[in-house]
């Protein structure tokens, strides 16, 4: 029991958490610099692991921000636009996540760029 006054108490006993636990389901985010596709605002972002919905922008609003510093390979593919983010469509096509360009060529490109 806590005492507020002499004549006030409260039972705080169900307000004990337990921070093992609380770390377990708050756990893990990564944090970093986030730059969003759309708008092209940056900033610091928090997000858990495995989330891959986007970050939302404080900017424009939309869930199109990224982590600058993610895992990256040597060889990276651009959009004609500017963009190094794409997702792949339910039909299979890559498209680019900014402008929507569906990105083609072997060897060649005439969606994007070889870098």
């Amino acid at each position: 029991m806590v005492s507020l006054s002499k004549y006030d108490e409260v039972d705080m006993s169900n307000k004990i958490i337990s921070l093992d636990q609380h770390r377990l389901e708050n756990s893990p985010h990564l944090s970093g610099e986030a730059r969003c596709v759309s708008c092209g605002h940056k900033w610091i972002a928090v997000t858990s692991i495995g989330d891959y919905s986007g970050i939302e922008c404080p900017v424009c609003k939309l869930m199109k921000g990224i982590l600058i510093y993610g895992v990256e390979p040597d060889i990276t593919w651009t959009c004609k636009c500017g963009c190094d983010v794409f997702c792949l469509s339910g039909k299979g096509n890559l498209l680019c996540w900014q402008c929507g360009l569906a990105q083609t060529g072997h060897g060649y490109c005439d969606g994007g760029i070889d870098k």
